[in-house]
């Protein structure tokens, strides 16, 4: 057969097809496969969205679990902190123990997270106040008179003990009676870390049903012997409480565990240590109760490069039973030596399930229209397409940084939910960029707080690298040593301990100090100025270090002591001169006690009766 005769053919054979099928046939295969498309677009956009929103809702659960044990943390150092001001500042002492009592009794009423805080010294006696969730206090005391027994006191509403609640007794005898406390291991370990620090080991209360972490600092006099240790104790079912508040989308978890990986809160109802034999312990997260704790520990537990080599954080997927997790784990680590990590749980299906619906409904309307193409397939067509160019045009202004953007509901249901999910996306993000303004601006006005006590304070501040030059000064710095400003002085001094140290044993002696205590005080030395002029400085350092100890920057104050150091000078010289008349003025005393002696005047008066004159010729 010829082309010309196949041609002919397919012509007739389409000319038998009637023009209503070919109007109807081509625009359901454009609905089909617009809808199609529409439709997988959709779900991976979807897709992406729900990727994108978990990752957004775990940040922010992750960052309100952050910054709560921030805040939280810090409250028994605090406290620890305010009892070594109350010795530094000769309101108590480490020794007269009795003077504490009704300080701590206080202390306790200002911070009611706090369980116990304590203060023991060198020789074994403690003083210590026990706060129980419900508000009664106890008062702990370990002396001569409690035969160095584990004493609580029942007080009253003056702080006053009254009568014994409960004695532990010492197991200890003879001389080991008095240094039982300090054999212990909190005690021991407190004081090995020779800083402020957490103990070891998070332990539940015997008395409530919470777990414990117990903060301490060693006391050390002037000389660098240990005095003494303060401890503070905090609960943690707070921890636990604060977690249950949040809201991690429909079922969502979120879980703490140390570095033994033990369970130390979570925001299920789930008690993080159990009971046995009377006495109570923690558990690995591995063997909780809940399932999805249980199983994301065990998921970590057997994936021990991610739990190892987890610097801050990381977003993770795995399966439960089949079903996909998001999961946010967080490294929440200190200065102080704690090393926890936060898990976020949340499952795929409290995202998925709208798209999952929206899909099937999809599906249907598809189905549906074919059999209404042939009637209102145009009018469909822009129905449909209308509201989705809106949002895409919506989407397309969003990227471009118009964040206001809300689209009209019109159109299908699966098109209005999907528009009421934009808008409510949109209304979201919009709501987080302004979050975000505000929190920048607070940032910027504490900033400009802090700048501005740099710049206006009377005394010299520093930071300075190790290797020798200033990584900022301010103007009170640069006027003590005669520069017109911060910036002359950072450019002009590159080597700090040749441009400024005029002995170099100065120089020696700080670093000395530096290493071996991480900080000078009142420390004074010689100093060069910008025109070589010598004055006296005091300065007052202490060295930054990183995680590994290593030293990032020294920090600190200058003061210009040369007029004090001139008149000590002074002084010494006059002292000097008034020392020296006093030996003259004894000395004339002792020639004329000599000359008015009576053997004297004899030998004067034979001197004169002698013939010199004759002897002589």
């Amino acid at each position: 057969m010829s082309n010309k005769s196949l041609k002919w053919s397919i012509s007739q054979a389409f000319g038998k097809i009637p023009l209503q099928l070919v109007m109807i046939v081509p625009f359901v295969l454009q609905i089909v496969g617009a809808v199609g498309i529409v439709g997988y677009l959709s779900f991976q956009n979807g897709q992406k969205a729900v990727n994108k929103l978990a990752n957004q809702l775990m940040d922010e659960v992750s960052g309100r679990i952050e910054q709560n044990l921030n805040n939280y943390l810090q409250i028994p150092h605090h406290v620890n902190k305010i009892k070594m001001d109350a010795i530094e500042s000769g309101l108590l002492n480490i020794e007269e123990l009795s003077a504490w009592e009704k300080y701590l009794w206080r202390l306790v009423q200002l911070y009611p997270e706090v369980n116990y805080t304590i203060v023991a010294n060198k020789d074994g006696r403690v003083r210590g106040v026990d706060r129980t969730e419900n508000g009664t206090i106890l008062r702990l005391e370990i002396d001569d008179f409690t035969d160095y027994n584990f004493t609580f006191y029942n007080t009253d509403e003056k702080g006053d003990r009254t009568t014994i609640n409960q004695v532990i007794p010492n197991k200890e005898s003879g001389l080991e009676r008095r240094y039982w406390y300090t054999h212990q291991f909190w005690y021991q370990e407190g004081i090995n870390a020779k800083k402020a620090s957490w103990n070891s080991a998070i332990n539940p209360s015997f008395i409530e049903p919470t777990l414990l972490v117990v903060a301490t600092d060693p006391l050390y006099d002037p000389k660098g012997q240990l005095q003494g240790l303060m401890l503070t104790s905090l609960r943690l079912n707070s921890t636990g409480r604060f977690l249950r508040s949040l809201n991690i989308a429909k079922t969502g978890q979120a879980f703490i565990i140390d570095d033994r990986k033990r369970l130390v809160a979570t925001s299920t109802h789930e008690i993080p240590f159990r009971t046995q034999d009377g006495k109570r312990y923690m558990f690995q997260a591995t063997e909780s109760s809940n399932p999805v704790t249980r199983t994301t520990a065990k998921y970590l537990a057997t994936h021990s490069e991610i739990f190892n080599n987890l610097q801050n954080s990381q977003y993770l997927k795995f399966e439960i039973d089949g079903e996909r997790q998001f999961l946010r784990l967080l490294s929440f680590r200190d200065d102080k030596g704690l090393n926890w990590q936060v898990a976020v749980v949340v499952p795929e299906s409290d995202f998925m399930a709208e798209i999952h619906k929206n899909t099937q409904n999809t599906i249907i309307m598809c189905i549906a229209t074919l059999g209404l193409a042939t009637i209102v397939g145009i009018f469909t067509s822009r129905w449909i397409t209308k509201p989705i160019l809106r949002l895409s045009q919506a989407a397309q202004s969003i990227a471009s940084g118009k964040y206001n953007q809300n689209v009209e509901e019109e159109g299908l249901k699966e098109v209005r939910i999907l528009v009421n999910s934009f808008n409510s996306m949109a209304d979201q993000l919009l709501e987080s960029f302004a979050t975000l303004e505000t929190k920048n601006e607070e940032l910027k006005i504490a900033e400009e707080n802090y700048r501005s006590i740099f710049e206006n304070a009377l005394e010299g501040i520093f930071q300075a690298a190790p290797d020798g030059h200033y990584i900022s000064v301010n103007m009170a710095m640069s006027r003590i040593y005669s520069y017109d400003s911060p910036e002359e002085m950072i450019a002009t001094v590159s080597n700090i301990s040749s441009q400024l140290y005029v002995d170099s044993s100065s120089l020696q002696e700080f670093y000395t100090e530096m290493q071996s205590k991480g900080k000078v005080k009142n420390f004074e030395y010689r100093a060069y100025r910008k025109d070589r002029s010598i004055i006296w400085v005091q300065e007052d350092a202490r060295a930054v270090r990183d995680s590994s100890g290593n030293v990032l920057y020294y920090e600190g104050l200058i003061q210009d002591v040369t007029a004090r150091k001139l008149q000590e000078e002074e002084l010494k010289r006059q002292l000097q001169e008034l020392k020296i008349e006093i030996d003259h003025q004894k000395r004339k005393q002792e020639v004329t006690q000599i000359t008015e002696s009576g053997f004297f005047q004899d030998i004067q008066t034979e001197i004169q009766n002698l013939q010199v004159d004759d002897f002589w010729n």
